[in-house]
């Protein structure tokens, strides 16, 4: 695949439509529940009527681990950016890194019609012959924040809750 073709490429062609969706009115636990069976990490948030009014995900609720699990999840959503089908796959990835987001809704008007993850994204790189090209210290994080090897679990978890990041590096002596 070339620099062009990711270009021209769009979000109906990658993203996910067989949507497993959560309503306002229901309860944490619901939603937790429903990303636990379908191991996913994020659920738009839709009326009745498939109109989106939200999404929750899987790291915000972890974040609030003192929430009780009855809360609504209408409570507990987020507001991401929407995305629609006609979108340029590097428009979105721009969108989703900028915005903070790891998945955004596809609308089209007010309703969900899909949703592109980072899974979805990462799912095109195999294929793209421009990153053959790529070297690692161009696009590397230079100087990044670590943890050594006698650090308690406690302070790495601290340190990439404030980062908001998924890993550290470990270093030892």
């Amino acid at each position: 695949m070339t620099r062009r073709s990711v270009q021209e490429m769009r979000a109906r062609d990658i993203m996910t439509r067989n949507l497993v969706t959560v309503y306002p009115d229901e309860d944490v636990s619901s939603a937790l529940g429903k990303m636990q069976r379908h191991d996913i990490n994020e659920l738009p948030v839709v009326t009745e009527n498939g109109k989106i009014v939200g999404l929750v995900n899987y790291e915000s609720l972890l974040k609030r681990r003192s929430i009780p699990m009855s809360t609504k999840v209408e409570n507990v959503m987020a507001f991401p950016p929407r995305v629609r089908e006609n979108d340029s796959v590097i428009d979105i990835a721009e969108t989703m890194l900028s915005a903070g987001y790891r998945a955004v809704p596809v609308t089209e008007g007010d309703h969900v019609v899909g949703i592109v993850s980072r899974t979805d994204l990462v799912g095109i790189v195999p294929d793209l012959r421009i990153l053959r090209d790529i070297r690692v210290h161009e696009i590397m994080t230079a100087s990044p924040q670590t943890v050594r090897e006698d650090d308690t679990v406690d302070q790495a978890r601290s340190i990439m809750y404030k980062l908001d990041v998924r890993a550290l590096p470990v270093v030892d002596d």
